[in-house]
């Protein structure tokens, strides 16, 4: 890889100073080397493409490392990008901005790689559209490879869609914040320590039985004392995204009804939260969903025996 900031001009012959041919590869160029020479204290290389011969090391009195020898990995890898601000995208392995060439894939975004190669304590990663890094001056841009599966070819999942609700405040409400939690679909079953969502405030969950919401791993009854605790906002459903992350920017515009069966392509947990990359049964719908909104087709979604609310 040509590590010189101002790139290099290629020799018809292993000579510093024999003629310059009009070819030069640029700073973070990936050259192979089909042939080596030691001479003048450097090492020169004979290119395969660009053709021409080149030197590692500057000769004479101010010497400076010019190329260097690394290995290029090839495979399939993927990638998370975990800088705030993203990871921009180059068209060599360089760190310049002169090799920038997109803004590259936000935060959140899981990145098919099929080649790295590592430059010091950088490692630069091939992806679609040019190059990624994984760190610069220490600040980490990129984690992985990140540990991923696929079930076999066909495998149906069923969608278990949540809705939204809005959280109203009842004649029975009292003092009270808002619409208290409980441990399970029992209106006794309390939790330690009161939590409560906020009258007037929106939750999402999915439906357990006809009388409570089930909001990660806490339950809200859908009646209090005979009224209306949570008015239901949309259908039940999954909204696809475009990348495991849930993110505005990732939402996508397809929508998977409750219930809808889809196919699983690929499998990853990132940051505590497993995910699914899933397709629809006709393949004109794809993108990712949390692994916890998806079901067996033929099992119903393992829940507690649900009780009806008081009132």
């Amino acid at each position: 890889v040509v590590v010189d900031p101002g790139g290099l001009s290629l020799r018809a012959a292993p000579d510093y100073r024999g003629e310059k041919l009009p070819r030069r590869v640029e700073e973070g160029a990936i050259v192979t080397a089909l042939e080596r020479r030691q001479g003048d204290g450097t090492v020169f290389l004979r290119l395969q493409e660009p053709q021409g011969w080149a030197f590692d090391v500057q000769p004479g009195g101010a010497s400076r490392l010019r190329m260097l020898e690394v290995r290029v990995e090839r495979g399939h890898w993927r990638y998370a990008i975990v800088a705030s601000q993203g990871a921009p995208l180059q068209s060599r392995c360089s760190l310049s901005d002169r090799c920038r060439v997109a803004r590259g894939p936000p935060k959140g975004s899981l990145v098919a790689v099929t080649e790295r190669v590592g430059v010091g304590e950088t490692t630069f990663l091939r992806a679609e559209g040019g190059w990624l890094f994984d760190r610069r001056q220490g600040r980490q841009l990129l984690e992985g490879p990140v540990p991923t599966s696929a079930p076999p070819p066909g495998t149906l999942v069923r969608v278990q869609g949540e809705q939204s609700f809005a959280v109203l405040k009842g004649a029975a409400a009292g003092r009270a914040p808002g619409l208290r939690f409980r441990c399970s679909p029992c209106e006794e079953d309390l939790l330690d320590i009161a939590q409560h969502a906020p009258w007037g405030s929106t939750v999402q969950g999915t439906l357990v039985g006809e009388d409570w919401l089930r909001v990660g791993e806490r339950f809200l009854p859908l009646r209090v004392g005979g009224e209306a605790a949570l008015r239901k906002l949309d259908e039940a459903g999954v909204r696809l995204l475009s990348q495991p992350i849930d993110a505005q920017w990732a939402a996508t515009k397809f929508f998977l009804l409750d219930k809808a069966q889809v196919q699983v392509t690929l499998m990853c947990q990132l940051e505590g939260i497993r995910w699914a990359h899933v397709t629809s049964i006709g393949g004109n719908m794809e993108g990712w969903v949390q692994q916890r909104l998806l079901v067996e087709p033929s099992s119903a979604p393992a829940e507690p025996p649900a009780q009806a609310a008081g009132g």
